[in-house]
């Protein structure tokens, strides 16, 4: 497989953040390494991480909603715009995260919900996946959250994730 161009990438998504362009180009090397070295495998790899991105434009999760879109988001949390817990989280993205996130996903401290919010291609979320994919690329993202952000590392992560979790072969039975 050829490596893409930057046209190509934009193409993909016109509006996708220049860091996050700069990795996937410059990690092509690692991507064909992970085993994501077909057309098909490719194509699933960039679907997912494009949609968890926004079309490459959220590096991290905002968690800054009104109380409508909350129960859009979150209905099994929240049961109606005048859910007083939606009224209470509505515009306040830590109480949200500590709302939808705190108490599971291995966060288990007071404010965890918020520092291990959604970060990097993946959106990785809750302490548990910070923990699991940080060390296998060796990066300590537990003390250091926000190392995520930097879109190259969080390619690593991605790659990391993909291959632990034998994503390829699910890609390759998804069209056979």
């Amino acid at each position: 497989m050829e490596k893409w161009a930057e046209s190509e990438l934009r193409q993909l998504a016109p509006g996708a953040r220049d860091d996050y362009i700069a990795a996937l180009i410059d990690g092509w090397d690692d991507i064909i390494r992970s085993g994501i070295d077909t057309p098909l495998r490719l194509c699933e790899f960039l679907a997912q991480i494009a949609h968890e991105t926004g079309g490459f434009e959220i590096l991290i999760e905002d968690l800054h909603y009104s109380a409508a879109r909350l129960c859009e988001v979150w209905p099994d949390r929240f049961k109606g715009a005048l859910d007083p817990r939606a009224i209470y989280c509505a515009g306040n993205p830590e109480r949200l995260a500590e709302a939808v996130y705190g108490g599971r996903l291995g966060n288990t401290a007071k404010g965890d919900g918020y520092l291990y919010r959604g970060r990097g291609f993946l959106q990785d979320t809750g302490l548990d996946s910070y923990r699991e994919y940080g060390p296998t690329v060796g990066i300590e993202q537990v003390t250091h959250p926000e190392i995520l952000e930097n879109p190259t590392l969080s390619l690593r992560v991605a790659l990391a994730r993909w291959h632990r979790r034998k994503l390829n072969r699910l890609a390759d039975r998804h069209y056979t």
